[in-house]
């Protein structure tokens, strides 16, 4: 049984946890998207995506189609009730997978629609002379844990460039993260895998630290490795193509980090 699994932690705090933070920050270091912003976003979603029944939840973030746009300032200026125009652009990309400068997908999977109440604290700092709960945690894993030899206690959040950096965790990612999709010594063993994770989990910076993204991810990955049922030529059903070879689809290590 696996819940809410930090299965891929060197990339997750670095390249999930840490990018948004990256992205919350104007060129001053100012925070853009705060609480007040968030709490906007929230009520548009839930206004969009209640679903049948209006009960304050939204049914299923898969399937919500919000564009921040909706909430948007007519000036592009921060005013009460809206958000400025860059703080509509904060928010779609922490909807969107975080991504290099090239477009390439560095973590599965971003924040989901439906879990911006909580943002405050896991992305959202409540002092903003200071990171957040989750731009915190990335900061002390760049210290201490992503790379083989540590920076050590000088080395901040922002001295991290995703697009240049993120091949340079591969090496400690092999310890850390627990990310093979190979399970048929646990099937032989006669082991069930289940998995569950929260929807609305915004990626927090406690044990908690994963994200929906990654976990719908990985199910789909495994999935295709597990054998499937045997047809009456007696090979597998399912097998792709005449050598019956295994299709595993490439969702790790992001492009960025293989390079």
């Amino acid at each position: 049984m696996a819940g809410a699994p930090a299965n891929r932690q060197n990339y997750l705090a670095t390249l999930s946890q840490g990018v948004r933070e990256q992205q919350n920050r104007d060129a001053s270091g100012n925070q853009v998207v705060d609480a007040a912003a968030a709490a906007v976003v929230g009520a548009a979603v839930v206004a969009t995506c209640d679903g049948v029944v209006k009960d304050g939840v939204v049914d299923d973030p898969r399937t919500c189609r919000f564009d921040p746009a909706a909430v948007a300032c007519p000036s592009g200026l921060a005013a009460p009730g809206c958000l400025s125009a860059a703080q509509v652009a904060v928010v779609k990309d922490w909807y969107d997978s975080p991504r290099d400068n090239r477009g390439h997908e560095l973590y599965p999977g971003g924040l989901p629609v439906g879990s911006e109440g909580g943002w405050v604290g896991s992305d959202i700092s409540t002092d903003p002379t200071r990171l957040s709960g989750g731009g915190a945690y990335a900061e002390q894993v760049l210290r201490y844990l992503a790379f083989p030899t540590d920076p050590g206690a000088g080395y901040t959040l922002f001295d991290f460039d995703p697009s240049r950096d993120a091949k340079k965790l591969g090496t400690m990612a092999k310890v850390y993260n627990a990310d093979t999709t190979d399970l048929d010594a646990f099937r032989k063993a006669g082991g069930k895998p289940m998995l569950y994770h929260g929807l609305a989990d915004p990626g927090r910076w406690t044990a908690r630290s994963s994200s929906p993204g990654c976990s719908c991810c990985r199910v789909s990955t495994t999935a295709t490795v597990a054998p499937a049922p045997t047809g009456s030529t007696g090979r597998p059903a399912s097998a792709t193509g005449p050598s019956g070879a295994r299709r595993r689809r490439r969702c790790w290590p992001p492009r960025s980090a293989a390079a």
